[in-house]
């Protein structure tokens, strides 16, 4: 069974990338530009055999990575990265606008006014899927009034701490795969992504849940898969039910990869008793979302009197997905974007079954309308928009409302034309490279005899078609930037040790 889920995946995988890969040559990456994908291709091979080299030197010139070693490379690791996010910070900050500009309005107002209404509370009745963000904010300032930190510097502060936290996982995770140096080749790989620096200014959810993708394969990697009922496999499934009770209320797309995993541990050596591990794992997950309803959604402290009719129901996300072409035909908002007219649309109707009747007509007429032909045509290029996008969305998050218009970075990276298409070129070609050693990996993997995990595959396969259906932009697989940057260290290693005839890395 395990064999049979493995070379699916790994075929589904490799199908999925190719067709991407090969339609990007014709589709545009993003709604908001159209580039020639061929500079992008060039800048992935130049960026490949970088990539090789920083593999290769780290393994031939650094001999020995001792603990001390390791922790003298993250301080320093760690610096670098704070100058590069103070720097952003500095010339790149926007005044908060959207969905995390109202969240950080009425979490402001809160801290400052304790309970008295605050501006905007129909959003959180809208849209309760963003009440944790809420909270972490109110923390988070209320923490910063200690010290006299302005509100949005504390969200900054906050925004920078997960980011970090991802990254310092990250280090974990591949140290507990292979050893310290794959792991010090991921996080000179992480230098590779822009998106994950770009993003200190923006504090949404998007960066808020980075680090859950990559704590799931943590703990899932410091399972004891040989014993079950373990004090300590006990231990870290109720760990893993905590992480789900965070990603479900910070996003839910998070824990895509959580179903991979409980797949994978389920269907490998399989045993009765495995399922008491999940079931304690859903026990404390229920037990924080009741906790969670009674102590703050249902709160007389914050009131935010959630309802049913008042909120956004599932399948407006779905009716979103799907552009209509008699209005929206290859527009802004085209390829499953935010729609404002699709949004007023749905909030027309006063009770959840009434949106739900609307959602689920109007997809079914949407689909209709492009046939099955013009549909599978429409979800191709939706695919590409969102897998090769570089930039995950950040260049324009920046550009909305942004607070330094006229520093040095913001015009190199977002206003002079010849400066921003290289920078555009540069990150396509970063994601050209993950997309092809995607494939590569998963083609190496397809001929190898021993059964070797795959969930991280198939968490990607799901990440594909679950965007494939849901309102989407190309933010949305950022907080997955991990994950890729474990792909390519893993597709390194493999490599280098076939070729030199080693132990095979394993995922």
């Amino acid at each position: 069974m395990d064999k049979i889920l493995k070379k699916i995946t790994l075929t589904m995988t490799t199908i999925i990338f190719i067709v991407i890969l090969l339609f990007s040559f014709f589709y545009d990456s993003n709604v908001f530009y159209h580039d020639n994908p061929f500079l992008s291709v060039i800048f992935s091979i130049i960026t490949m055999f970088i990539w090789l080299i920083i593999c290769m030197f780290v393994d031939k010139k650094i001999k020995n990575i001792t603990r001390k070693n390791g922790v003298i490379f993250l301080i320093i690791y760690f610096i670098v990265v704070s100058i590069i996010q103070y720097i952003v910070l500095k010339q790149l900050s926007v005044t908060p606008g959207w969905d995390f500009g109202v969240v950080f309005s009425n979490a402001e107002f809160y801290a400052l006014n304790g309970g008295k209404s605050v501006p905007y509370p129909e959003y959180l009745q809208l849209f309760p899927n963003n009440i944790m963000l809420f909270v972490l904010y109110v923390i988070f300032i209320k923490f910063g009034f200690i010290f006299n930190i302005k509100p949005l510097f504390s969200v900054y502060i906050l925004n920078v701490l997960f980011i970090d936290l991802s990254l310092l996982i990250l280090y974990l995770t591949i140290k507990k795969m292979k050893d310290r140096k794959s792991a010090v080749f991921g996080l000179i790989l992480s230098f590779s992504f822009l998106p994950l620096f770009l993003y200190t200014p923006i504090i949404y959810s998007d960066t808020l849940s980075l680090f859950i993708p990559i704590l799931f394969v943590y703990l899932y990697l410091n399972i004891d898969k040989e014993k079950v009922l373990t004090k300590k496999n006990i231990i870290l499934f109720a760990l893993v039910g905590i992480l789900l009770f965070f990603g479900k209320e910070i996003k839910i797309t998070s824990l895509i990869i959580f179903i991979a995993i409980i797949i994978d541990y389920l269907t490998k050596n399989f045993k009765i008793k495995k399922f008491i591990l999940v079931i304690i794992s859903f026990t404390i997950f229920f037990v924080c979302e009741l906790s969670f309803k009674v102590f703050i959604v249902n709160s007389n402290a914050f009131q935010f009197k959630v309802n049913d009719s008042r909120s956004i129901p599932i399948s407006h996300w779905i009716m979103m997905g799907v552009e209509d072409i008699d209005k929206d035909n290859s527009g802004r908002n085209s390829y499953g974007g935010y729609n404002a007219s699709d949004y007023n649309e749905t909030t027309k109707y006063s009770t959840n079954e009434e949106k739900v009747k609307y959602n689920i007509n109007e997809f079914s007429s949407r689909v209709k309308k492009m046939g099955f032909i013009g549909y599978s045509n429409y979800l191709v290029h939706k695919a590409v928009n969102t897998w090769t996008d570089g930039y995950y969305f950040s260049n324009v998050a920046l550009s909305i409302n942004p607070r330094h218009k006229n520093s040095k970075l913001y015009r190199l990276l977002l206003e002079n034309e010849s400066t921003t298409k290289m920078f555009r070129a540069l990150t396509q070609g970063v994601q050209y490279a993950l997309i092809i050693i995607i494939i590569s990996g998963c083609i190496f993997k397809i001929k190898k005899k021993d059964n070797e995990q795959y969930y991280i595959q198939l968490a990607i396969v799901g990440l594909v078609i679950f965007f494939l259906l849901w309102e989407n932009r190309s933010r949305y697989i950022f907080n997955y930037i991990p994950i890729f940057i474990l792909i390519i260290v893993e597709f390194y290693n493999n490599f280098k040790e076939k070729l030199w005839n080693k132990k095979s890395f394993k995922v």
